[in-house]
């Protein structure tokens, strides 16, 4: 047995718009089954930002290289965009059926109460 540095396996390097960092540590976040993505996104900034200015010495460093927050944002706003437009074409739909348009806006409210809360699931 000895005490001492482990031995390096391999090498993780990635080019900024400025520099070339050859040499550099990468590390991987990984999020619980069932948590809420925008929380442990937010989590993370907010304790990326608290070892940077308190535990690391001034010339290290942590940055994300692959963040996906924006990936994220957009996914749901595009939910919400289609779930709005869904709730849209059903009420012109029941409203405009031959039948008696009372049905229209009850139905249309189920379908809201239904499907819109699974989508602001992740909202705080």
């Amino acid at each position: 047995m000895e005490i001492g540095h482990a031995p390096r396996l391999g090498i993780f390097g990635f080019q900024d718009k400025t520099q070339n960092n050859d040499d550099a540590v990468e590390g991987v976040i990984l999020m619980r089954r069932g948590e809420q993505t925008q929380n442990v996104l937010r989590g993370v900034e907010q304790k990326t930002e608290e070892i940077n200015k308190s535990l690391l010495p001034r010339d290290l460093r942590v940055r994300p290289f692959y963040d996906r927050s924006d990936l994220v944002r957009v996914t749901t706003d595009t939910v919400e965009g289609n779930l709005l437009c869904g709730m849209i074409l059903v009420l012109i739909v029941l409203i405009f059926s031959p039948a008696d348009s009372k049905p229209a806006i009850p139905g249309n409210g189920a379908y809201a109460n239904n499907v819109l809360p699974f989508e602001w699931v992740d909202e705080p």
